[in-house]
């Protein structure tokens, strides 16, 4: 019997952003555990081991992320009309943030280099590209608490080496990808949140509850990830308490409005 074949959609905004929230509110919670029992007198390995798990989702949440805003600077100008192969892999060598800028243009509006949605980007993609070709260096650590050194930018805080990367700074700058995706295609552009989404995620809609965790956490921009009011949760299953549950022991059921399951 021959096997049937199917496609699916790959490398969506949506998708990639979320794996990223996802890894980054463990990674908040192993970090949160590991200091309370700290406070707790805990002299055990288990605290340090804690501490350097959070680190792991921390760096996973973040190349993540950085992939996610690749995706949706091609994408959006991509769903924007029909680009010949040839148009296409000339856009592809475009940096970026010179993408943003096209899509932009396209659409009769510029994106203001001097604001801080825009600077703040530019951090970011810079501490990607230090992370993704690495060179050898040496970083100082600081003690009580302990600490690695940072690299400071327009009052913000971020890390030399990717080994060293923090929590917080993963945080910070995620947030800073969502609100300057956001800003372009909603505020910039003008599009409505479900065309916008759309530009940015196709027909994708795909909604966990660790956006609302982050929302409330971080207070994210979300707008980039989908415009969810047709969709309701109906089911929300905890396997184990939060700061213990396994990264595949959470599951969100939907239903769209209307569906009388």
């Amino acid at each position: 019997m021959k096997a049937r074949k199917f496609s699916v959609q790959a490398h969506f905004f949506c998708g990639l952003m979320g794996e990223a929230i996802y890894a980054l509110v463990r990674a908040q919670r192993l970090r949160q555990e590991s200091l309370c029992m700290q406070r707790d007198g805990d002299n055990t390995q288990t605290p340090a081991a804690l501490l350097s798990d959070a680190g792991l989702f921390a760096r996973h949440a973040f190349l993540l992320a950085c992939n996610a805003l690749e995706n949706s600077a091609y994408t959006i100008l991509a769903n924007s009309g029909n680009l010949s192969s040839s148009l296409a892999e000339d856009i592809d060598r475009l940096s970026t943030l010179n993408k943003f800028e096209v899509f932009a243009l396209s659409h009769g509006k510029t994106i203001d280099r001097g604001d801080d949605r825009y600077a703040k980007l530019k951090q970011v993609i810079k501490c990607r590209n230090d992370f993704v070709h690495p060179k050898g260096l040496s970083v100082q650590i600081h003690s009580d608490p302990e600490k690695a050194e940072a690299r400071l930018s327009g009052g913000r805080e971020y890390p030399v080496a990717f080994d060293f990367i923090e929590v917080d700074q993963v945080a910070s700058m995620i947030g800073d990808i969502l609100r300057f995706v956001a800003w372009v295609v909603f505020d910039v552009c003008g599009f409505s949140p479900s065309e916008g989404a759309k530009l940015i995620n196709g027909k994708i809609k795909w909604w966990i509850i660790d956006f609302h965790d982050a929302q409330n956490l971080w207070k994210y921009d979300l707008r980039s990830l989908g415009n969810f009011e047709d969709i309701k949760v109906t089911t929300i299953e905890r396997i184990a308490p939060p700061n213990r549950r396994p990264a595949s022991q959470r599951r969100v059921r939907t239903v769209r409005k209307g569906d009388g399951r």
